[in-house]
């Protein structure tokens, strides 16, 4: 699309990516605005995660991360809620917990809101530096002082197998991922789901028409059904995706919907890769 975005018209008609792109997008000089054209907008979501896209986007695919857990060893009344609960449960249920520090973002999303929460770093900028990094080290002391109480595991996939399997109680992952692999019979159908206190990652996927789109008004056509509410209840009943029209039925989703106010969204690079560096550095590899 970039390559396109100067020629007097261009080969894609919709354009999809991931919400937080958004922020570092030119979305006036990129897109059309459907403000005042798309039906129903005020059903929709053109602002995720602080992001306001001003009509120019529209969230079609709602994700979030969260905490999978095994309701035969985990009491639903008692789940941690914040880092100390966290370190509680840890050091009552050695081992029982896992997450992934690569292949997948469920880990990374446990870590760095917990690290967001035991610092004053600023998580809605990316700006970096050492001295911003170095405002972490009281959350990396509180992942190494527990070293001994967590699992690291391979990925997002390998935390829900286990989870399944029985070794571990409780492991950080996607709430997507989680209903696809149960509703595959891959994982077990009663493990649960749900999203801290602390906050936890949620953001989704967005739909826009290119300004030099060829067939603007089907792509609009398009756009309007995709964000209808039949279709996201369909996406949540059909995949467990977060519905992203707000007269969906999220009656099937995995999560209340009182737990969604708990969804935080990602750092900003550079500042969200330096933290990573830094983690991977401090605590994964120091183990």
């Amino acid at each position: 699309m970039m390559a396109e975005r100067n020629r007097e018209v261009g080969d894609i008609d919709v354009m999809s990516h991931d919400w937080s792109g958004l922020a570092e997008m030119d979305v006036k000089g990129l897109y059309m605005n459907m403000d005042g054209i798309l039906p129903d907008a005020a059903d929709k979501f053109s602002s995720v995660n602080g992001i306001n896209s001003n009509g120019y986007a529209y969230a079609y695919w709602g994700n979030q991360t969260g905490i999978a857990y095994d309701p035969a060893k985990v009491d639903e009344a008692n789940l941690p809620q914040t880092p100390a609960d966290f370190a509680a449960f840890w050091v009552a249920n050695p081992n029982m917990f896992g997450f992934n520090y690569e292949n997948g973002g469920s880990g990374p999303s446990f870590y760095e809101n917990t690290l967001r929460n035991l610092s004053d770093a600023d998580f809605t900028s990316g700006t970096s530096s050492p001295e911003k990094i170095a405002k972490l080290d009281a959350g990396i002391k509180f992942f190494n002082d527990h070293a001994s109480h967590y699992i690291i595991t391979a990925s997002n996939t390998d935390s829900l197998t286990r989870l399944s399997d029985g070794e571990l109680s409780m492991v950080a992952a996607w709430e997507d991922h989680l209903a696809g692999l149960q509703r595959k019979g891959e994982v077990r159908k009663d493990l649960k789901f749900y999203i801290p206190k602390m906050g936890m990652n949620g953001g989704g996927n967005n739909v826009s028409i290119p300004k030099n789109a060829k067939n603007k008004a089907a792509a609009l056509v398009f756009i309007n059904w995709l964000t209808s509410a039949d279709v996201q209840t369909g996406f949540n009943k059909q995949f467990g995706s977060a519905p992203m029209n707000r007269k969906a039925d999220d009656s099937a989703a995995l999560v209340r919907a009182d737990q969604r106010e708990n969804r935080v969204g990602e750092a900003i690079n550079p500042f969200r890769a330096d933290m990573e560096e830094y983690f991977i550095e401090k605590v994964i590899l120091a183990r």
